[in-house]
């Protein structure tokens, strides 16, 4: 019997010709299509976040009528069912909330069922990290510490790593009299050497250091150091 809805009744006869059938039709739905259309749409695949509390949203139509949603991860280590929400309609959207991630890389997926148990995840799993940790080495390689020479332009050079993905380094300096961002230059990888030119335009001593964010928003600082042009520290 194809997909779709029917209706249904029985009739019944005697010897004598005299047929009856019940007072009302019965009717039945035939569905074996599986819900279309499923989608994974918060947090979007490859998301980096240092929170612990996550949301997920996914959504789904089915021609009949939609039953319920359940939220696939393998957050403990297997791939599991975690929640369950129960739904209708032929359209619908859901949300899941999982608490206390720790830091690691995970995938999820939701499986949509209707009421005739035919189920669907969406085509391919979803993936995310959770990281909560800065990027464990910031360390200025050029120029030295207490530095002087008399040149005003300087390539300022750091070495940066981090357990999982870096985003960006920034140069901060005091040229103008007080700490500000000078440039940022964007990062990938675990491992990266980042260069900066500044031309100071004046004589003087100088601070310096680098900030560097990972994929997550954590942030690490360099130490402080010097440089001098034209101007070298005292004793």
């Amino acid at each position: 019997i194809a997909d779709g809805g029917y209706t249904w009744n029985v009739q019944w006869c005697d010897t004598e010709g005299n047929c009856s059938q019940a007072t009302a039709n019965s009717s039945f739905n035939v569905d074996a299509t599986r819900p279309s259309n499923v989608n994974l749409t918060m947090p979007p695949n490859n998301t980096f976040n240092k929170s612990v509390l996550w949301l997920f949203n996914s959504n789904a139509t089915d021609a009949v009528n939609l039953s319920n949603a359940s939220l696939y991860h393998n957050i403990s280590g297997s791939w599991v069912a975690n929640q369950t929400n129960q739904l209708n309609g032929t359209t619908n959207s859901t949300n899941f909330t999982v608490n206390l991630v720790a830091d690691g890389g995970y995938t999820w997926n939701v499986e949509w069922c209707d009421t005739a148990s035919n189920c669907r995840q969406a085509t391919t799993n979803n993936t995310f990290f959770v990281d909560s940790t800065v990027p464990s080495n910031v360390t200025n390689i050029n120029p030295a510490n207490n530095t002087a020479n008399t040149t005003r332009i300087h390539r300022f050079v750091a070495n940066i790593t981090e357990a999982r993905a870096l985003l960006n380094a920034t140069l901060w300096h005091n040229a103008t009299g007080s700490f500000a961002e000078n440039e940022t230059v964007l990062l990938n990888g675990t491992s990266n050497v980042t260069n900066f030119t500044v031309n100071f335009g004046v004589d003087g001593g100088f601070s310096w250091y680098i900030i560097s964010c990972d994929e997550a928003l954590n942030c690490n600082r360099s130490g402080e150091f010097r440089v001098f042009i034209n101007n070298p520290p005292s004793g």
